[in-house]
């Protein structure tokens, strides 16, 4: 009877073991299963992305001056996802498919091409050359040429309004004379506040402060730039440089 009993047991115990074990299979299955679907889907994700960046970089170059390229018989071209050799190929066009060649980068010589309304980066050792494609490279040069001279230009007169802002402001601030004195000599001067030589030479890095019947002498010390400057009630009396 005890036998039985026992047996009973076990085979209870095995069965409810088994049920667990099947349990815990189905969850695991199951997670791989979202786990397959998540991957996918960020796999899509990613693809869409970079259609997206594809269609955003293609409309950059939409109204700009294109030579059209046949892929020859002999040359198999790989097109890549950046302007180096060693970048992932995304596209390899076949033989006579057109590429639409945009920019030329001198420096690493690579073609800036459209293949299906996506942006990629040919070697130029994958394009044979040609008159109109020399002359389609000089004209890049020029046009790049003129934007940098543009850019240049602009530079200058944004430099130049921004020194005469400055200008005008130090002499609202601090009359003429004064705003002279700091745009080109130095930026102190005898008659100055402590407080102006606080907003114009700096905070320095020591001062020495006697007080008398007199009123309040300091002097302060810059020891990186060798200057002294000697105040008398906070009025600059004189300096030492």
């Amino acid at each position: 009877m005890k036998n039985l009993a026992f047996l009973a047991f076990t085979l209870i115990s095995l069965n409810a073991f088994s049920q667990d074990n099947l349990f815990l299979q189905n969850q695991i299955d199951s997670l791989k299963k979202m786990k397959s679907d998540y991957e996918t889907k960020i796999q899509l994700n990613d693809m869409k992305i970079k259609e997206i960046e594809d269609l955003k970089m293609a409309s950059k170059f939409e109204n700009i001056i294109s030579v059209d390229y046949l892929v020859p018989q002999q040359t198999k071209i790989k097109i890549r996802e950046q302007d180096n050799a060693s970048a992932k190929i995304i596209y390899e066009p076949k033989r006579g498919e057109k590429l639409k060649l945009i920019d030329f980068n001198e420096n690493g010589a690579y073609w800036t091409v459209s293949y299906n309304n996506n942006i990629g980066y040919v070697n130029e050792i994958y394009i044979q050359n040609n008159p109109s494609l020399d002359e389609f490279k000089k004209s890049l040069q020029l046009k790049k040429a003129q934007v940098e001279s543009e850019l240049k230009i602009k530079g200058n007169k944004a430099m130049a309004k921004q020194e005469y802002s400055h200008r005008d402001y130090l002499i609202k601030r601090y009359g003429l004379e004064n705003a002279e004195r700091i745009l080109y000599d130095k930026p102190y001067w005898i008659g100055m506040s402590d407080e102006t030589a606080k907003e114009l030479v700096g905070i320095p890095d020591n001062i020495n402060r006697t007080v008398g019947s007199w009123g309040t002498h300091e002097q302060w010390v810059y020891e990186k730039r060798n200057l002294y400057l000697y105040f008398e009630n906070g009025t600059l009396s004189s300096y030492q440089n």
